[in-house]
C-alpha cells in the first residue's frame, strides 16, 4: 500500500512540475507577443509617417521648392538676383578657457580664506 501511495505521489509531483513549466513557457510567449505587438504598432506609425512624406515629396509645390533652393533654378519670367562680393561676417573669437587653479587655491576659496 505504501508503494502505491509513493507511486501516486511521484506521478502527481511529475504532473505538477510539468504544469508549472508550461505556465512559465506560456508567460514567456505572452511577453514576447506583447513586445512584438508594440513593435508592430511602432512600425505601422513609421510606415504611415513615411507614406505621407513620400506623398508630400511627389507634390508639385515640394518639387518646385527643392528646385529653387537646392538647384538654384528659376521659372521662366522670374528675375534672378545674384549677390556678388557680399561681405563675410567676421568670425567671433572664442574666449580662452580659464586657467586652472592650483589645488591649494581651491581649498582657500572653499574655506573662505580668499575670494
Amino acid at each position: 500500500m505504501q508503494i502505491l501511495l509513493l507511486l501516486v505521489l511521484t506521478v502527481a509531483l511529475y504532473f505538477a512540475v510539468a504544469f508549472a513549466g508550461e505556465l512559465i513557457a506560456s508567460q514567456r510567449i505572452e511577453s514576447q507577443v506583447s513586445a512584438l505587438n508594440v513593435d508592430i504598432a511602432r512600425l505601422q506609425n513609421d510606415n504611415t509617417r513615411l507614406t505621407s512624406q513620400v506623398a508630400e515629396a511627389r507634390s508639385d509645390a515640394f518639387i518646385e521648392h527643392e528646385a529653387r533652393d537646392r538647384l538654384g533654378l528659376i521659372r521662366a519670367g522670374d528675375t534672378a538676383v545674384v549677390v556678388v562680393n557680399a561681405p563675410v561676417p567676421a568670425a567671433t573669437p572664442t574666449p580662452a578657457p580659464p586657467k586652472p587653479r592650483a589645488h591649494w587655491q581651491n581649498w582657500t576659496i572653499r574655506l573662505g580664506l580668499a575670494s
